[in-house]
């Protein structure tokens, strides 16, 4: 992400635009068409690459994005400051595959203002640290119920946008029945800081080979930023 060379991007967004830092350093086009495939895809290859040898898979969250007009941030004329979302979405991207997610200190990216003006990386940080962050998630359209794996997850409530096998496009919102702040601690895949929420939305009918969305509101009254969404 840091230099171009990777997309972090949903399936449904694949035929969307690239953003203004990707397009710098790969021109303008599609996520589909720029890259082979979303970071997630290679993470999950990385950890069934890995299974059974004792390896421990770690992720590296690059703390800068390719330099365009707006995040000039020092004399580097190849990197500039990047943003919270794309932090956000950048640890979306490990999934359930890594076990520790790290980010060198790029200085002076986390700790410049932009020309010389508005709120510094690390300062944003700080304000918003506090986000809820999707990393999977796991639908049961029969019972209503559905999981979310993630972060700062606690009072949550979620919701889903969905498609019908008929068409039709519905959303509903539900409170969470059950967290697990320790989830990663004593899962066999994911992060050590992961957590699980499990919401019941009742019945409903999910389009197979559709997308859906979710968005996660937790007690601090924060939504998510990273977009996310998945194939049923």
């Amino acid at each position: 992400m840091g230099t171009g060379k990777g997309g972090a991007y949903m399936g449904n967004e694949s035929t969307l635009n690239v953003d203004p830092f990707a397009a710098s350093i790969v021109g303008t086009g599609t996520w589909g068409e720029k890259y082979q495939a979303p970071t997630s895809e290679y993470y999950k290859a990385a950890a069934a690459g890995i299974t059974g040898t004792g390896a421990t898979l770690w992720a590296n969250i690059e703390g800068m994005a390719p330099e365009v007009a707006t995040n000039i941030c020092g004399s580097d004329s190849l990197r500039g400051q990047t943003t919270k979302t794309r932090l956000d979405r950048q640890i979306q991207q490990t999934g359930l595959s890594v076990k520790k997610n790290i980010s060198f200190m790029w200085d002076p990216y986390f700790t410049c203002k932009v020309n010389g003006t508005g709120p510094t990386l690390l300062e944003n940080l700080v304000a918003n640290g506090g986000d809820p962050i999707i990393n999977d998630s796991a639908a049961n359209p029969a019972t209503g119920a559905l999981t979310v794996y993630g972060y700062n997850l606690t009072g949550s409530s979620i919701k889903i946008k969905y498609t019908t096998p008929l068409g039709q496009v519905q959303e509903r919102t539900a409170t969470v029945t059950s967290h697990n702040p320790n989830y990663g601690q004593t899962a066999a895949n994911g992060d050590f800081r992961l957590e699980s929420a499990t919401v019941n939305f009742g019945a409903y009918s999910l389009g197979s080979g559709k997308y859906y969305m979710l968005y996660v509101t937790n007690g601090d009254g924060k939504t998510n930023k990273g977009f996310y969404s998945k194939l049923y």
